[in-house]
């Protein structure tokens, strides 16, 4: 999805309209630098330095008598700072910004409940500016006394920060910059401006996801000077623009982040490659002990073929009757003889000799000695030794 730098790329563009500044920390007065507006209010120059590089990010001009704190952050990029700031001066001005919330939507249901799975609890259904000044600056407003007056658009702060977004991108992004104007009944006036982007990404499937982030800037201040103080902080964001030592120290951070994003696909591509041939190797593996092993089985089964036929071979000849005949006497216990008048007989199996008469009368016996036409109890016929067939 390559969420990480959908954040980046959006909160970049977002944050260059804040402070005068795209990332960085801790703000410094510098003295050396004193001027006056067209109406007659003297300028101070802040300095916005990265505590981590110790460069100078940007410089920024507001009213000298406005005290400004800035805190730099890192929960966007671990290198490239945030800044939140809180301003006011002794006449009971007061402003400051909101950090900055990030959620993940897609076209696709489906889509968003894979992400929900997969941990993401920012997951939210994409939030117009319409819908959020609505949904929530209205209300925090409204239980603060405040009423709706009227709208402010900032076409200038939504060009600066569209334009320093596509430096760092391609990807098609959408940047808004409003701002809603409020009153109470103890004579203030707010100025909250919603600063909302969003990228989109699509998908293999012809969906999209979507990283939208929002932020707002809050300024607050007596009637009289409402207006004055809207022009000044308004001015400050547009003309504050990144130094040139900063811009190289991005450049080289994003050339650097570019090789090892290189570096990571090539080592995935590699890790993929290695792991198709492995997944290659293990099935022709496969493929070869199957080989051997029905090979192997072939051979025994010519075995039992060969036996088998040898069996048949034994039992029925080829393929004769009397083969057939055999096998069959074998299951019944018995065998066949032929009497010398020629014709056949089937017999108990089991005794050594045999004699018939004509009738087929047999006499089994397992005396060798013995001969039926020597006993008179038995010669009124004729009998015959006859013998088994193989």
């Amino acid at each position: 999805m390559k969420t990480t730098k959908i954040i980046l790329f959006i909160a970049m563009a977002i944050i260059l309209k804040a402070c005068g500044s795209s990332d960085k920390e801790a703000a410094q007065t510098s003295s050396t630098d004193t001027s006056f507006s067209l109406f007659g209010n003297s300028k101070k120059t802040y300095e916005f330095k990265d505590p981590k590089s110790g460069l100078l990010v940007s410089t920024a001009t507001y009213p000298s008598d406005w005290e400004i704190q800035t805190k730099a952050e890192y929960k966007i990029d671990p290198i490239i700072p945030a800044f939140r700031y809180q301003i006011k001066d002794s006449d009971g001005m007061q402003a400051f910004n909101t950090p900055m919330k990030m959620h993940y939507a897609s076209t696709s249901p489906q889509i968003e409940q894979m992400m929900r799975n997969s941990g993401k609890s920012n997951v939210k259904k994409l939030l117009s500016p319409q819908q959020l000044a609505q949904s929530e600056i209205a209300p925090k407003l409204q239980s603060k006394g405040f009423s709706y007056e009227s709208s402010k658009t900032f076409p200038g702060l939504e060009q600066k920060a569209l334009k320093a977004a596509r430096k760092n991108t391609s990807a098609p992004m959408d940047i808004s910059i409003s701002g809603t104007i409020w009153k109470n009944s103890q004579g203030q006036k707010a100025l909250v401006v919603l600063n909302h982007g969003k990228m989109t990404q699509s998908t293999d499937n012809g969906q999209s996801i979507i990283a939208w982030m929002y932020s707002t800037d809050v300024l607050i201040s007596n009637s009289n000077d409402f207006d004055q103080n809207v022009a000044d902080f308004i001015k400050a964001n547009l003309d504050s623009e990144p130094t040139t030592e900063w811009d190289n120290y991005m450049a080289q951070l994003s050339a650097k982040r570019k090789e090892d994003t290189r570096r990571q696909a090539q080592a995935s591509e590699a890790r993929m490659q290695q792991s198709a041939l492995a997944h290659q190797q293990r099935m022709a593996q496969r493929q070869a002990s199957f080989n051997a092993h029905q090979q192997k089985m072939q051979g025994i089964w010519a075995a039992q073929d060969a036996s088998h036929a040898s069996f048949m071979n034994r039992n029925f000849g080829s393929g004769s009757s009397a083969g057939q005949q055999n096998f069959v006497n074998m299951i019944h216990g018995e065998e066949t003889v032929t009497h010398p008048n020629g014709n056949s007989y089937q017999i108990e199996a089991g005794a050594q000799e045999t004699w018939m008469d004509n009738d087929g009368n047999y006499i089994n016996s397992n005396d060798l000695f013995f001969n039926p036409n020597a006993d008179n109890s038995l010669n009124h016929t004729e009998w015959s030794k006859v013998w088994e067939d193989y």
